[in-house]
């Protein structure tokens, strides 16, 4: 490898040249131009390889180092027959765009302008590119490489077609290359501002993603570019999840968010741009059908980061990227094995039942999941229970679940029935199998005491197909510290309804509001104090979702420098298990961020789905909604000591 970096450098524009090496490491340290790796090979002068491959590529040099190593040098001729091809199709006024650096930037040397794309961002900033090249130009061409990045070459594509048609099309070696004919020379450039799926505060944001637009059932990628607008203090971490419509996360992966040559987003350079490739692997008994893919991202302490859309509107936590349609695997999977339980049979459905199986607190909505022993559930939260259904023969129907709590005298306490699978049993195949879980909601009206769990399978007609329902396990449902009073001393008392059963009864402040002179009074805070904030809820009943609290501090440039987002009480009371006329208090840090300039700040308060993104509606004491579902508390702090 050594030896063939030697003989490239030779070349007299060897520092522009870019080569596809089969050991990058190897070989980049060595050579003068840019080295990548030989899956991008169609964007290379050059591959080099340490074997001799088959290829109908010319060979420039064989190096052989005794009789063992050697190297093969083969030239990229992709290059040269899509120049050919252009010198014989292109006029002097016609316009040429490339979605990638390719070598065909360095070879053609024809009539009309050739440039790339490949350094352009956002769709805004290629249609400010084509506002300055296309002007008096009749015709457009697009040479499509396949390595280009999809995100770009998407970009390219929608503002195109914006203003010209596609009229004729050739593949020339690896390339695509389109014709766009425009209507007139005077035809104007939409007007495309940069709308990005999502800003993380002043740091990181989500220009773009890519996700598979056909049926998949096996691992499959997620394309994300990222920008950093201005330097950025800390590594972000960037986490993908694949979930079902009821918020069930199936799986999930992350990494840092890194650029080209693999640095963290703390040495990027203001306004730098990466895509990132994320893949995702669907386990093997998931249910075909419909996911959302979601995305969150943390910083380096592992806190995660609040995210706004392009018109600003908030959207907490996780950001919806879209949906991926998850195929019926080629092949039956094959009967689940049962080694550590024991097999249910519903007709012609097996179940298997881990014995002494666990029941998990799951709210899938929220971070709090975890195992409780026992099978102790808090009053008020979810039950998740999952069980792998296997098809010994083709179901002729569509079968349903049906659970039962049974107290101790045996009599019903609580029944929810749900379908067997969110993949209906009439499209299974012999030797299917698909794993499907449940959500078994405990209402806390219900008595804190010991329960049987009975499970039975319903018929289309819901008739049960067992005589008896299958006992599977106990659950203790536990009692939860409840108020119920208000405190008498609460120094800001409100009157607000977040949506229609959660009500803002007032706050705290420690330390307490700043005089109204600002500007370096005293008893301004200092940027990176804390203020302790305690909000007082009160409870009309449970709610339908698990809603996160968000605390936002508003400086006077009407940006966020300082936030907390999480459950009310930490976790401790979620939203879903209150109960009538409960009070919840809520004591909550706000750190004023290091940056923060100096001036009034505000505090704005609201709750939203952390899956969906969606917020509770706010409404004052009248009945008049607040704007952006949230309330300001009317309160002003001063913060001094920073930057005006």
């Amino acid at each position: 490898m050594g030896a063939a970096a030697r003989w490239l450098n030779q070349m007299t524009d060897a520092d522009r040249l870019t080569v596809a090496a089969s050991s990058v490491p190897s070989f980049a340290p060595l050579f003068a131009g840019h080295t990548i790796p030989l899956d991008n090979a169609s964007l290379a002068d050059y591959r080099v390889l340490t074997t001799n491959q088959p290829t109908n590529q010319p060979t420039n040099q064989t190096i052989t180092l005794g009789f063992l190593d050697h190297a093969v040098i083969y030239t990229n001729t992709a290059p040269f027959e899509q120049a050919g091809y252009l010198a014989t199709h292109i006029g002097p006024e016609d316009l040429i765009l490339l979605d990638a650096e390719t070598p065909l930037l360095r070879r053609y040397d024809g009539p009309g302008t050739l440039v790339s794309a490949a350094d352009l961002p956002n769709q805004a900033t290629v249609a400010a590119r084509l506002a300055e090249l296309s002007a008096g130009r009749s015709q457009i061409w697009l040479v499509s490489d396949p390595a280009a990045s999809p995100i770009t070459a998407a970009h390219l594509r929608q503002v195109l077609e914006a203003i010209a048609t596609p009229a004729a099309t050739a593949t020339i070696a690896s390339a695509t290359i389109t014709l766009y004919a425009t209507p007139n020379t005077q035809y104007p450039i939409p007007d495309i501002q940069h709308a990005a799926r999502a800003t993380f505060g002043d740091y990181l944001i989500l220009v773009d993603a890519i996700l598979p637009d056909t049926p998949v059932n096996t691992s499959f990628p997620i394309l994300l570019r990222w920008q950093v607008p201005v330097s950025t203090p800390t590594d972000l971490h960037v986490s993908l999840y694949l979930r079902d419509p009821t918020g069930h996360t199936w799986t999930e992966v992350g990494q840092p968010v890194l650029n080209d040559v693999t640095f963290p987003t703390s040495a990027w350079d203001p306004g730098e741009w990466a895509d990132n490739v994320l893949t995702l692997k669907p386990p093997a008994r998931l249910p075909p059908g419909a996911y959302a893919i979601e995305l969150t991202v943390a910083d380096s302490e592992g806190a995660q980061l609040g995210a706004w859309d392009a018109g600003g509107q908030f959207w907490g936590v996780s950001v919806p990227l879209g949906n991926v349609e998850i195929a019926p695997p080629a092949r039956p999977a094959g009967v689940a094995p049962c080694t550590n339980g024991h097999t249910l049979t519903a007709g012609p459905l097996l179940a298997c039942v881990p014995d002494g199986s666990t029941a998990r607190l799951s709210s899938p909505k929220s971070e709090l999941a975890e195992v409780l022993p026992s099978q102790a559930i808090p009053s008020g939260d979810t039950l998740t229970l999952a069980l792998t259904w296997s098809a010994a023969a083709p179901p002729q129907a569509d079968y349903r679940v049906r659970w039962r709590l049974l107290n101790t005298a045996g009599s019903v306490a609580l029944e929810q029935t749900a379908d067997l699978s969110p993949y209906a049993t009439s499209r299974w195949r012999a030797s299917d199998s698909f794993e499907a879980r449940y959500d078994l909601w405990l209402d806390s009206a219900l008595p804190t005491t010991v329960y049987t769990l009975a499970l039975n399978v319903l018929a289309p007609d819901g008739r049960p197909l067992w005589t008896e329902d299958e006992i599977l396990t106990t659950v203790e449902l536990l009692p939860r510290d409840r108020s119920f009073e208000l405190p008498a001393n609460i120094s800001h008392p409100l009157d607000l309804a977040l949506g229609s059963v959660v009500h803002l009864r007032g706050f705290d402040l420690t330390p307490p509001p700043s005089p109204p002179e600002l500007g370096g009074t005293e008893g301004g805070l200092q940027p990176g104090d804390t203020l302790s904030l305690t909000l007082y809820w009160q409870a009309d009943g449970p709610t339908d979702l698990p809603y996160t609290v968000f605390v936002h501090l508003v400086g006077p440039d009407g940006q966020l420098h300082g936030q907390m987002d999480r459950p009310p009480a930490g976790g401790a009371a979620p939203t879903t298990s209150w109960a009538p006329g409960q009070v919840v208090v809520d004591e909550i840090p706000l750190t004023v961020a290091a940056d923060a300039p100096a001036g009034a700040y505000h505090i704005v308060v609201g709750m939203y789905d952390a899956v969906s993104g969606g917020r509770l509606p706010v409404t004052d004491g009248s009945g008049q909604s607040l704007p952006d579902n949230q309330a300001i508390l009317p309160v002003e702090i001063a913060v001094s000591g920073g930057q005006p």
